[in-house]
């Protein structure tokens, strides 16, 4: 009948489609991650092992040094190691958060085309990405910790270098993710670099960091801990 032949029509039609999105993408999910995590690591490798990063680096190390050696483990070095503990935190979250908006936007529209070209599947790009770019994001700051710590006379105790690196490491990677959050947001670089400086400072200023925190109002200490910045420093 008229009706059946209907019926079965839809049927072979829906059952094409399933096929065709099955075979939406030539190579199967793992070849899509491998050579997304290749390209990658190529491109991140020359992010990150760049010159101008490398002196970015180099003078923060050389200027913590200078200006907080040494910080003897007394009463009285107590505010320079305040001082110390500040301008890492700061300095961490600043270049964790401004590393996936300055690379975000312009790799947008790349994406966007292998996408429709259907070159391979968001989770793959996402995980692909993700394996490629952490350890390399934790490469210099891990550099810095580990030279600057004792080169400034801080702690000389395992356990608390360690617990040390941890929290920059943290820090690092909760500043990353914000700032990937707010470029995918806005997927403007202008836009995003005046919403990250002014998360950023806001943590900084509910934080308290330069304010006596028994004269703070009630509500901003307790606001203080949205701040990243807030678990990093105490």
């Amino acid at each position: 009948t008229q009706m059946t032949r209907t019926v079965v029509a839809a049927a072979a039609q829906s059952s094409r489609a399933t096929r065709g999105k099955a075979h939406a993408y030539e190579a199967a999910w793992w070849r899509q991650f491998i050579a997304i995590y290749l390209r990658e690591c190529t491109q991140r490798r020359r992010a990150t092992f760049n010159v101008y990063v490398a002196g970015q680096y180099a003078i923060m190390i050389i200027l913590a040094t200078l200006l907080w050696i040494p910080t003897e483990n007394t009463e009285r070095f107590i505010n320079d190691r305040r001082g110390y503990l500040f301008f890492s935190s700061i300095f961490f979250a600043h270049v964790g958060m401004g590393n996936p908006i300055s690379s975000i936007p312009a790799e947008a529209r790349v994406v966007k085309k292998e996408r429709q070209a259907h070159y391979y599947c968001m989770s793959a790009y996402v995980a692909a990405k993700s394996c490629a770019e952490l350890p390399l994001e934790l490469v210099w700051p891990s550099i810095y910790v580990c030279t600057s710590y004792w080169s400034v006379g801080m702690n000389a105790s395992a356990s608390r270098f360690v617990t040390f690196w941890m929290i920059e490491v943290a820090t690092v990677l909760a500043a990353n993710s914000i700032g990937f959050f707010i470029v995918c947001a806005c997927m403007n670089r202008t836009g995003a670099d005046a919403v990250a400086m002014t998360v950023q400072w806001a943590g900084v200023a509910i934080g308290g960091y330069r304010a006596q925190r028994n004269s703070l109002p009630t509500f901003i200490k307790r606001m203080r801990w949205i701040s990243f910045l807030e678990y990093a420093h105490s």
